[in-house]
């Protein structure tokens, strides 16, 4: 991540992340940053369940949290807050959880954090 460079990304289901770089001043079209994961996307089960990922932080390292929900295979309604943590290049942070990613149960129901932000120590805040 520069100065030099617009960058746009989206999560969704089964942790779907797409990256888009685009120099300033260009149109900005929405081509995919093919240097991004695989062909611009990233996919990134989290358990044989349903996952999906809602909000997006960018780090001033150019790493990339993902947040959201994975279904734990208790039951049916019951899923654990899921972080996930990218680096630039769409690969995961393997320094950060276990292989990149951070499960968190909260209760015995449907757990979800729907965003995240820094703070301006580091630290990252999720909410539900």
């Amino acid at each position: 991540m520069n100065s030099e460079s617009t960058n746009t990304l989206l999560a969704g289901f089964l942790f779907f992340v797409m990256g888009s770089s685009l120099a300033s001043g260009q149109v900005q079209d929405g081509a995919l940053d093919l240097t991004f994961g695989s062909g611009g996307k990233v996919v990134t089960p989290i358990r044989s369940g349903y996952d999906s990922g809602y909000g997006v932080v960018i780090q001033p390292d150019g790493k990339i949290i993902v947040t959201g929900e994975s279904q734990n295979g208790t039951s049916a309604s019951d899923y654990d807050i899921a972080l996930v943590r990218y680096n630039p290049n769409g690969s995961l942070d393997n320094g950060f959880g276990t292989g990149g990613i951070v499960i968190t149960p909260v209760g015995t129901g449907w757990d979800l954090s729907g965003s995240v932000v820094l703070q301006p120590d580091g630290k990252i805040v999720v909410a539900g």
